[in-house]
């Protein structure tokens, strides 16, 4: 995943710290970083006492190696944390504030954080350090209250299209299409032709336009993202794919940090 802020915060010496929701999207973001040579780090749950001084005592020298620093908000509210931001900007080593997935700040937005609000406190303790905030997902409402809420001035927009050409997207309504036993997935974009793959039935017999596994593992590329109402339902989805030929996981709250750790 491209950051608009990975190149400003390369060009002047020092950290660019990037507030982030979920610590999966810090952890992608991390590998996206190394993969170009950038050095980063990040202070979460998931770190270990190891990891978590040998950051700290890096962030705490004279010329840290780390140029990008990764927060959740909650820890962006403890004393420790805010000590530290102090201590960078003193040292003049503080280059930007980074608020990804900005309309978790906004009443208005969609995933609104509570923990996000309070970020706008850190001009408290570094009032001129520059601030970026990114979004996808901003309709006016919510870029006026992400202003306000981050207390910004002089504010500069700059604005993309929503449209995605590498995504594509289909609602099925099962009340109207089927059964609740019954689910129809798209897979769009299999092969040159943008021919669909369905399934019908994953709980029975599935049904689907290729006649064996293997073209199906031949003409289908790219990802999908299935979203199911229950945990139970992403399993079984995941094993019937699986079944197909098609390599899937399930992904939901009640698995542990070790069977998160290795879904792609």
């Amino acid at each position: 995943m491209e950051k608009d802020f990975q190149l400003p915060a390369m060009v002047n010496q020092g950290i660019t710290i990037v507030f982030s929701p979920l610590i999966a999207l810090i952890q992608d973001q991390m590998t996206a970083c190394r993969s170009k040579g950038i050095s980063c780090g990040s202070l979460n749950s998931k770190c270990t006492s190891v990891e978590r001084n040998n950051i700290i005592e890096d962030i705490n020298s004279i010329s840290p190696v780390v140029r990008i620093l990764y927060l959740t908000p909650e820890a962006a509210a403890t004393s420790n944390i805010q000590q530290m931001i102090t201590s960078l900007y003193k040292r003049n080593l503080l280059n930007y504030f980074v608020v990804d997935e900005a309309h978790c700040i906004s009443h208005w937005g969609h995933d609104f954080r509570p923990d996000y609000l309070k970020l706008g406190n850190l001009r408290e303790i570094a009032p001129n350090v520059f601030w970026i905030a990114l979004t996808a997902t901003a309709n006016i409402n919510v870029q006026n209250d992400i202003m306000g809420q981050l207390k910004l001035k002089n504010v500069k927009v700059f604005k993309a299209s929503t449209f995605r050409p590498n995504l594509y997207y289909d609602v099925i309504f099962k009340d109207i299409i089927a059964s609740d036993s019954e689910v129809i997935i798209y897979l769009s974009k299999s092969d040159k032709d943008s021919e669909s793959v369905f399934f019908t039935r994953y709980d029975g017999v599935i049904t689907k336009n290729h006649s064996d596994s293997k073209t199906q593992q031949q003409n289908f590329c790219g990802s999908g993202i299935v979203y199911c109402r229950t945990r139970d339902e992403c399993e079984k989805m995941a094993v019937r794919l699986g079944e197909e030929g098609i390599t899937a996981y399930a992904y939901h709250a009640g698995l542990s940090s070790k069977e998160v750790s290795v879904v792609p």
